[in-house]
């Protein structure tokens, strides 16, 4: 006697694994998206430090421009943690120098930087710059 209703122990077994396929993907988009949105938000974090220690020191730029670097603190509130480390850049892309690589000419204009280098997975680099006449 054969019965119609129901169905057989391999249409079960493929229907299992292909929602176990399904499951499978499923979680790996989600662990993509949990990561890529980390990623996303310690650059965010980092940008936003950048741009915080530029404004804190735009009072040492100098006229003439002078070149410098420094290792500023992070920002405790950027949320970045212990190891971020900045690095500050103010350098004078408008001087003019001689073949001695000497400066023959100083500009009024600066160009300052700010590099943050912070820890995801692996090291990672904001660098935001802006170029102001003191």
């Amino acid at each position: 006697m054969r019965y119609s209703e129901g169905f057989t122990a391999v249409e079960l077994l493929v229907a299992l694994v292909i929602g176990a396929l399904l499951l499978g993907s499923g979680y790996q988009l989600y662990t993509a998206v949990i990561r890529d949105s980390n990623d996303n938000l310690k650059r965010s974090q980092a940008s936003g430090a950048a741009y915080q220690i530029l404004r804190q020191n735009q009072n040492l730029l100098t006229s003439p421009c002078t070149s410098s670097t420094r290792n500023p603190a992070i920002p405790a509130e950027s949320g970045l943690g212990t190891n971020a480390s900045a690095e500050l850049k103010i350098a004078c892309p408008y001087n003019t120098y001689n073949s001695d690589g000497s400066v023959k000419t100083t500009s009024n204009i600066s160009l300052m930087s700010v590099t943050i280098t912070y820890h995801t997975i692996t090291e990672q680099k904001v660098t935001r710059a802006i170029a102001i006449r003191p």
